[in-house]
């Protein structure tokens, strides 16, 4: 189909596929697209680190892929000491503010699920002036 004469790149770049419509073209192309991108998304899964999550956080929310995104969030809170206190933190944050609140508040309601009135004693705690 795409050997054919009428299927080379032109000087204006396009190509046309006479034997296809464009339902089917358009479907292929979101087959491609999506199987592309599930690749993708599962070799970034299969590579997370606390090196890379923010990068790979950054990049869920600009493909729109709530999947990775929720796995990163996931990971994020899960490893929230290690990320918060790692070099690139401060210039994510910075980077993404919108991200930054978004993580601190899946963390403090991850934080209250487990914990309920007893993450607010602990933090009146840590937080009260010592004599």
């Amino acid at each position: 189909m795409f050997d054919s004469d009428e299927c080379k790149n032109s000087v204006e770049k396009s190509i046309t596929i006479p034997d296809m419509s464009y339902e089917e073209l358009k479907a292929l192309l979101e087959f491609f697209y999506s199987g592309i991108l599930k690749l993708c998304r599962d070799h970034l899964i299969s590579t997370t680190s606390v090196s890379n999550i923010l990068n790979i956080l950054e990049m869920s929310t600009i493909l729109s892929d709530n999947h990775l995104k929720g796995w990163a969030t996931f990971f994020v809170v899960s490893h929230m000491e290690e990320i918060v206190n790692s070099s690139g933190y401060k210039s994510f944050v910075q980077q993404n503010p919108d991200l930054g609140l978004y993580i601190t508040k899946i963390f403090v309601g991850a934080l209250k699920s487990q914990l309920g009135s007893t993450l607010d004693r602990l933090v009146r705690s840590a937080l009260r002036p010592k004599p």
